[in-house]
């Protein structure tokens, strides 16, 4: 069956497809099996360049793997694989969710319309930087295991205990 639920007549007008049985699991998988629902904002020739099997009937709308940055949406796999459900992190509170092989389908929007702004900081674009970085409670649990490994021979009292103590008459209060 059609993946795609709408359908550009070449008089211009856009009609429900009565051809759409469902996207099946391999191409749900894939972000670029899902168009928004609104008017195009790439040109039609931006479209037609950027697929080999482009269809000006069914592929007129921009699909949103175009979107920036690209991990914007967030994909879940629902009912053991039977649906599932993207979300926007540009506009949290919409999410749209299709029963796979059948022509089920919805969206809903629940949310202030404000715009998520922070999208950079929340996706995979700064996870290089960080995994460079051993976390700090990584960093503390490895600290941790030496100083219990490392007693006085006196009265067998961890090091960190010793450190800690040593640390705190330090601290100076203004």
């Amino acid at each position: 069956g059609s993946c795609f639920h709408l359908f550009k007549q070449t008089d211009g007008n856009t009609i429900h497809s009565r051809a759409f049985e469902g996207l099946q699991l391999e191409d749900a998988d894939e972000l670029c099996s899902f168009q928004h629902y609104r008017r195009p904002q790439q040109d039609w020739n931006t479209n037609l360049m950027s697929r080999t099997d482009y269809n000006y009937a069914i592929d007129f709308l921009d699909t949103i793997d175009k979107d920036l940055p690209s991990d914007c949406w967030t994909a879940q796999l629902v009912e053991g694989d039977r649906a599932i459900v993207l979300r926007s992190l540009h506009w949290p509170g919409f999410s749209f969710f299709h029963h796979l092989t059948t022509p089920d389908h919805g969206f809903v929007y629940i949310g202030a319309g404000q715009r998520n702004l922070d999208i950079p900081f929340m996706t995979q674009i700064f996870m290089p930087l960080v995994e460079e970085v051993p976390s700090i409670r990584q960093s503390l649990a490895e600290g941790a295991k030496t100083s219990k490994e490392q007693t006085t021979e006196d009265n067998m009292k961890p090091v960190e205990d010793e450190l800690a103590t040593e640390t705190s008459s330090e601290i100076v209060t203004t």
